[in-house]
């Protein structure tokens, strides 16, 4: 149908027009056709996600919670206003025995010792892994506070099998044309060229970051 409008259109339009219509028609033929190419799914190598699923095995009586933000905030998300390294460490230590009290504290108060914690995740989010029976978990499974609870796995990864290959078939090692643009080779602890690197932001205060800020070489802008 698309094409019989098409001719028609061309019979109606003036000479300088007459290859648009083609030249869309082709262009919506070629689409559609990149589109059946991108939802083949290949015949080998790709990800089975339900093989994946089938190699969960769920560990009986231990399970993870994840507390709500506004309850326990993880340390990552807290102000750390310190200047040192070893300071945003001191402080971010405080922070995670701040957040285990109070985890530890909501656990008593459902009747759940402590000591059945397995691992405390207090950086990134606010949570932990425990055993314990469906039982004793049930009430707190629906405290406002708890965002989720999900019952422990483990996964077990299959084998890859990594195909060798033939050393003659390697290339060899060279430098990029980048580097050799750029007087990589060269020493340049004598140079006094600047280089300026443009960034939209750092966490100043991130624990895993010696940030110097103090330095004529850090400019804010």
């Amino acid at each position: 149908m698309l094409i019989f409008i098409f001719f028609h259109t061309v019979n109606l339009i003036s000479p300088m027009k007459k290859l648009k219509p083609f030249i869309f028609l082709f262009s919506l033929i070629s689409l559609l056709n990149s589109c059946k190419q991108d939802n083949k799914i290949p015949s080998d190598g790709g990800s089975d996600n339900s093989s994946l699923a089938n190699k969960m095995e769920v560990i009986p009586n231990q399970f993870i919670l994840v507390f709500k933000n506004d309850f326990i905030l993880p340390t990552s998300l807290k102000i750390n206003k310190a200047n040192t390294r070893a300071e945003i460490a001191l402080i971010n230590e405080g922070y995670r025995k701040e957040n285990i009290f109070k985890i530890d504290e909501l656990l008593l108060s459902y009747g759940i010792d402590p000591s059945s914690v397995i691992d405390y995740y207090t950086d990134a989010i606010s949570g932990v892994s425990l055993r314990v029976t469906e039982e004793k978990l049930s009430a707190l499974r629906y405290d406002k506070n708890v965002s989720f609870v999900e019952q422990d796995k483990t996964i077990t990864l299959p084998n890859d099998v990594v195909e060798s290959i033939d050393g003659g078939d390697l290339r060899a090692q060279s430098t990029p044309c980048g580097i050799t643009n750029a007087g990589g080779s060269a020493d340049g602890s004598a140079s006094t060229k600047w280089i300026w690197i443009v960034d939209t932001g750092i966490d100043l205060t991130h624990p895993d970051l010696n940030v110097e800020t103090n330095s004529a070489y850090a400019k804010s802008l």
